[in-house]
């Protein structure tokens, strides 16, 4: 398999464009929060955010900045009116390399710890990658071809487990459900009716040896 050595910044662009967010209008806002909480961007009055963001399309990967060791990659798959992301994410446009391929890239161990390495901050907790570090990261680049191979494999591998993962909550809420089951009530009812039986020897239902 034939690749070629490239840097990050070759093959995709970094969106740079800031928004305010104003008064009364809503947002899809894809904050660090709501990543943590499920992947999900939060739709927020602009009173409430405050702060200036960064335009999201559909299609960008979003990758953090802070504490790169969390891995917060998230792929932007809906085209939603006003979509905005936290400053704490850089937004990449997959440019000359498959969009696939690029999310699991970022996902690596590899990329993670040369990012680790040039990080910057005041304490641990606290420590971001700047644009031009990431884009600077330099990796083998396969062909075209072997790029959509290996990213739809790992992407419907990804599909499966998400799949796996909804098919077990299902379950999960169906063998223990918040209620007690009519059969539970009614082997419970057993129970107890037997541990009267057996401390009233006038009781039809007791036994005597």
């Amino acid at each position: 398999m034939k690749c070629k050595w490239v840097s990050l910044g070759e093959v995709v662009s970094a969106r740079k464009e800031t928004i305010t967010p104003k008064g009364e209008a809503v947002y899809w806002h894809y904050s660090l929060p709501a990543f943590d909480a499920g992947k999900g961007p939060l739709y927020e009055c602009g009173n409430a955010i405050r702060s200036s963001k960064l335009a999201v399309l559909k299609g960008d990967i979003l990758c953090n900045k802070l504490n790169m060791r969390f891995k917060r990659i998230w792929r932007v798959e809906e085209d939603l009116p006003n979509s905005i992301c936290s400053t704490e994410f850089i937004p990449l446009q997959a440019r000359g390399i498959d969009r696939d391929y690029l999310y699991y890239l970022l996902l690596t161990d590899d990329f993670t710890n040369s990012m680790i390495a040039q990080r910057s901050g005041t304490s641990n907790s606290h420590q971001r990658i700047k644009v031009d570090q990431l884009l600077a990261y330099e990796f083998a680049l396969p062909s075209p071809d072997v790029q959509r191979r290996v990213g739809g494999i790992l992407a419907a591998i990804d599909k499966k487990i998400a799949l796996n993962s909804r098919i077990n909550d299902h379950l999960g809420k169906q063998l223990v459900p918040n209620k007690p089951s009519d059969l539970w009530q009614r082997a419970s009812g057993t129970i107890r009716h037997g541990i009267r039986c057996a401390g009233n020897r006038r009781c039809r239902h007791s036994h005597t040896r």
